[in-house]
């Protein structure tokens, strides 16, 4: 049969145009019997090693591609030598960093794209257009890559072969693909009118590909270009010129800058024993150095060395701007890091495992993530860019995919669904299932039971879902990626904009994601942004104000601190950075965690996987009959080896160093074999690959002894890693700031929470920790503009609400009140206020409703001082009273603001609803306090003496804080609840036959009468509930909002 290439395939990096993935597309050519696929999105690479990989998988050539549209004039250009991918790239580039519209429509014809090409004329790349002019004026360049005229299918390209004729190039044949098959032209279309915001029924035809764009073979190309068999042969004497692919199989990494002759692994090894002697182990302990040659030896072997130099400036230069940092990942594990200071953890004391981080056999280069307080990332950022230069350097872009929600969403929009039918069932769709297929995890929960999801349209719309939702729809930027190339990077990859900006104007990104830059062999650094650390920063700088002097934590020790250890046992670590999660809280309590090494295990055992399989319950007990006995039982260990492998842990796989040890001990797999078995746990869609492991483990384990059952129990262990294991060092890393963080809360508690508030939280929201705050015994306190900071302010037990926590007050009136305090002093009155600051008037009314201005020395309750914000409200709004300045200057301005007459204070309600509404949540009450006559006729319990009632039915008021679905092993649908009263914090479980049923209720904060039994685990307790139901309010307070993001807004979305 004929031979065949198609060159002008759209990917669904065709954003919103392309209809099939690459794998599909790979696979339909060589089912068709295609040799080879040319890549022809439109403007941009993103998909060129996804659609590399995809082809050589299934035997297709790829021929790497670009149709660039530019002011109304396209081409396509295909990389016939290597050198020719550099060119698509800096096209690329070009295209997207110079805001080049996409569309024709423009007046008159531009010459930008030819004289683009005409720059990269001897580039190695060959050109298909249809544009007679623009072939013209480029075949008196010569192009050596070659000229093509572009011909379409069937009688719509006799116009192109009346061209070629005419202008003398050789005709070729480049049908527009689209979709793979032609069942896929409905999915085009429907992406076509989700891109343009339309519906399908009013979608343009003209806007899409043909019916017949689908991807054909040689039998339908035969017939497609029956009149031109030359344009076929054609494109298969191009497609066998095409000798360019994207290298994976080396490194490109960027040269450290060294005077004369200078060794970089000779420098590594210096500034690594200036390390060791600010670290105090410039002993004579042999391990250090040993393990540090060893270390030294195998990264200059790998030729790693200049990456650690680029690390260890960026390091240096933030201790310099007292920026603290923190290494995360398997960086940890490493001497060399812990000592050129990006990790604070010594891997030698704390037992950490170098083969995860680095082994002799790994080509591409290791994780090196370090953390910043969230506020000074981009300060880091900055200075990368400055030390090797913007055109080496850019942010590592994300590929966001339409994902379960999205997917439903814009389908739904698309067929023309109205936004009131749309609501509850995207909202019924937590964040939670956005990996798992849409109509699978719709019909698994109990609040979608009533949902019409298999009548029309949603029957096809979820199985339109399930088809598009792991598509990309559109670029983010990574959280803290950065590449860094040895030379211009658009050499190496292409760039464009992403929708951030910053002082110097639009972000630059790369069109490729993480996974594509590291199979690149470029350089990438994480350098992401932390809360805890801001929080430690800003606690401890509080601390040295109120006090004179801060916590040291480089001489301070808080793992020997006696008050750190018993707030860990008690699991109060709310606020508290990586442990302060409801189930973290409660495994702390289990385990009665006093130690690091306690805390190390809990943060890693909790992961999803571990849990699910029972091994962290496995963990607890076997932790409490070992503190028991001294003693650890034989059956713990599945093999002899085990014992010394895992005896830290139980017995238990903990830590992927775990699997990495069990692979290569038990199972004889080589350094190199377990780590890629640890890389296809942590990769989605890797189920062949895993399975190929499953069987060299196995073989390797039966090999050296152990029965089928034991081996397989073991490998059940590893499997439930899949995706959720950490590393024993990130735990460890982490761990540390935990410790520091929980120092912070036991010794200084007020500055610690308000430096959680100020900077805006973590887990829980602003309100929980507020609550949390006066469970603590510390005072809240109303916003006050004489004694306000910008955000909250800790001081003396208690806590003061900032003018930053005030809806509706600008950042330039928030500083005039500062400014304007510090030049003046207080404010004695409201109307000294008004003189010196100006607010706007819907300001001053947001200042008086949060009760900012109670204080002020002239004793105005806050009813007169709304009716004075009215006066200035019209007056503000007289442009009579406005010339110069608002009232005028001094004494005069005074004499001149408005007077309210004298008014009897609001009532309680009303203080406390302006309150919620001025500042989001309230700070003078707890919620709760205004159902006081209906919880104490309730015959409800505190929680706080729930312990004196255990195993015994009780009533219980709750204010929802939040909540956790997940399932049972069988697969059913359950739910954890945190909820608290004004005693204490306590946490409940539904059931699946009671979540089931009680479902639509715990939408929202409530508040809660619940019924329930509590029952004691190991310290932690946990009321099974059994039914609940709205306490109604005696007031017209509004109920808390919805609890959980993706929850259903009411019980009617939830199908009742």
């Amino acid at each position: 049969m004929f031979r065949c290439a198609q060159l002008a395939v759209a990917t669904p990096w065709s954003f919103h145009w392309g209809a099939s993935k690459v794998e599909a597309l790979a696979e339909r050519a060589a089912a068709r019997g295609v040799m080879a696929l040319g890549m022809a999105d439109r403007n941009g690479l993103w998909g060129a090693l996804p659609f590399q990989k995809a082809c050589e998988a299934n035997g297709i050539k790829p021929l790497l591609g670009l149709r660039l549209r530019v002011e109304g004039v396209e081409a396509q250009l295909i990389a016939v030598e290597q050198r020719g991918y550099a060119a698509l790239c800096r096209l690329s580039t070009r295209a997207q960093l110079e805001h080049v519209a996409a569309e024709a429509g423009g007046v008159g014809r531009s010459r930008k794209l030819q004289d683009w090409l005409l720059a990269e004329s001897d580039a190695g790349c060959a050109v298909l257009s249809r544009d007679g002019a623009l072939l013209a004026a480029l075949r008196e360049s010569g192009a050596p890559g070659g000229l093509y005229v572009a011909l379409r299918p069937g009688p719509f390209g006799r116009a192109e072969l009346l061209l070629a004729e005419e202008l003398e190039l050789p005709p070729i044949a480049a049908p527009d693909v689209a979709f793979a098959d032609p069942a896929d032209f409905e999915r085009h279309a429907l992406l076509v009118c989700m891109g343009r915001n339309t519906t399908r029924s009013r979608l343009d035809p003209g806007l899409l590909a043909p019916p017949h764009a689908w991807l054909k073979g040689p039998a339908e190309m035969t017939v497609d270009y029956a009149h031109a068999p030359q344009a076929l042969r054609n494109a298969v004497e191009l497609a066998e010129r095409c000798d360019c692919r994207i290298p994976t199989d080396r490194k490109r990494l960027p040269r450290y800058p060294l005077p004369g002759g200078a060794s970089a692994a000779a420098e590594l090894a210096r500034r690594c024993e200036e390390g060791r002697r600010s670290r105090g182990l410039a002993g004579p302990d042999a391990r250090y150095r040993g393990q540090l040659r060893k270390e030294l030896d195998l990264i200059a072997r790998l030729g790693f060395a200049d990456y650690f130099l680029i690390v260890s400036d960026i390091v240096r230069w933030t201790r310099e701007q007292g920026i603290q940092n923190c290494g995360r990942g398997s960086v940890a594990n490493s001497l060399v890091s812990y000592l050129l200071g990006f990790t604070h953890v010594d891997p030698l004391r704390h037992g950490l495992y170098f083969e995860r981080f680095l082994n002799s056999g790994r080509s591409d280069l290791p994780d090196i993530d370090l953390d910043f307080a969230w506020d000074e990332r981009d300060a880091v950022l900055d200075f990368v860019y400055r030390c090797f230069g913007r055109e080496r350097v850019a942010m590592i872009s994300t590929h966001a995919s339409f994902g379960a929600r999205g997917a439903i969403r814009e389908l739904a929009k698309a067929e023309g669904v109205p936004a009131s039918e749309i609501g509850p069932i995207t909202r019924a769709l937590p964040w939670y299932f956005q990996g798992e297929l849409a109509g699978a995890a719709l019909r698994r929960l109990p609040a979608c039971a009533r949902l019409p999801l298999d009548a029309e349209p949603w029957r096809t719309i979820l199985r339109r879902a399930d088809e598009i939702q792991e598509f990309p729809r559109h670029l983010g930027i990574h959280a803290g990626g950065v590449v860094i190339a040895p030379g211009v990077l658009t050499d190496c990859l292409p760039l464009q904009h992403a929708a951030k900006e910053t002082g110097d104007g639009l972000v630059v990104i790369t069109q490729w994601d993480m996974y594509a830059v590291e199979e690149a062999g470029l350089a990438k650094i994480d350098l992401l942004g932390n809360r805890g650390l801001a929080v430690i920063r800003d606690a401890a700088a509080a601390v040295a104000r109120n006090c004179g002097s801060g916590p040291d934590f480089a001489r301070l020790d808080p793992q020997r601190d006696a008050r750190t250890g018993e707030l860990l046992e008690r699991g109060d670590t709310m606020g508290c950075f990586y442990i302060e999660s409801p189930s973290m809280r409660s495994l702390l309590q289990k385990l009665r965690c006093r130690s690091f090494e306690v805390l190390v295990a809990a943060s890693s055992i909790i992961r999803p996987g571990i849990a699910s399989s029972g091994m962290m319950q496995a963990y607890v007990e076997r932790f409490h009959e070992a503190r028991a006995t001294g003693r650890h039982r034989d059956a713990w260990y599945l093999h002899p080896e085990l014992r010394h492998l895992l005896g830290e842990t139980f017995g238990v796989m903990a830590y992927q160093e775990d699997v990495l040890k069990v692979a290569e001990t038990v199972a004889g797999m080589s350094p190199q074999d377990a780590d890629g078995l640890r890389r296809a746990m942590s990769r989605k869609r890797a189920a062949a690959l895993l399975e190929a492991y499953h069987q060299q483990f196995l073989s390797g384990a039966l090999a050296r002894g152990l029965n089928r059952p034991t081996a397989e129990e073991l490998w059940r262990q590893i499997e439930s890693f899949s995706g959720y294991s950490f590393c024993k060092a990130h735990s460890a890393s982490y761990a540390e700031v935990s410790y520091r963080s929980a120092y912070l809360r036991a010794h200084h508690p007020a500055e610690f929470m308000a430096a959680v508030l100020g900077n805006y939280g973590g887990y829980y929201s602003t309100f929980a920790y507020l609550a949390e705050a006066v469970r603590m015994g510390l005072r809240l306190q109303l916003p006050c503009v004489n004694r306000s900071g910008d955000s909250f302010q800790g001081r003396d037990g208690a806590i003061r609400v900032g003018l930053r926590q005030i809806r509706g007050l600008s950042v330039t009136t928030r500083a005039a009140i500062l400014a304007a305090r510090t030049a003046g002093g207080p404010f004695p009155g409201f109307d000294d206020l008004l003189a010196r600051v100006r607010p706007a008037p819907d300001e001053l009314e947001a200042l008086v409703r949060a009760g900012a201005c109670d204080a002020l020395a002239d004793g105005m309750p806050r009813a007169q001082r709304m009716r004075a914000a009215a006066l200035y409200a019209r007056r503000y709004a007289d442009p009579l009273r406005r010339t110069g300045t608002l009232f005028g200057t001094g004494r005069a301005a005074r004499s001149a603001l408005p007077q309210a007459p004298a008014t009897a204070e609001y009532g309680r309600e009303r203080l406390l609803r302006q309150e919620l509404e001025a500042l989001g949540f309230l700070v003078s009450a707890h919620p709760l306090e205004l159902y006081r006559e209906r919880i104490a006729a309730s015959g409800a319990i505190r929680a706080c003496d729930l312990r004196e009632h255990l195993n015994r039915r009780v009533r219980l008021v709750g204010w929802q804080v939040t909540q956790k679905p997940l399932h049972t092993r069988g697969g059913e649908p359950m739910l954890f609840l945190t909820f608290e009263d004004t005693s204490a914090l306590y946490e409940t479980v539904m059931f699946p036959q009671v979540y089931r049923r009680l479902a639509p209720w715990v939408l929202t904060a409530g508040p809660y009468l619940l019924e329930g039994v509590p029952r004691d685990d190991y310290g932690a307790i946990t009321v099974t509930v059994s039914d609940l139901r709205l306490l109604e309010p005696e007031s017209g307070m509004p109920r808390g909002r919805r609890a959980v993001p993706g929850a259903p807004a009411t019980a009617a979305a939830a199908g009742e």
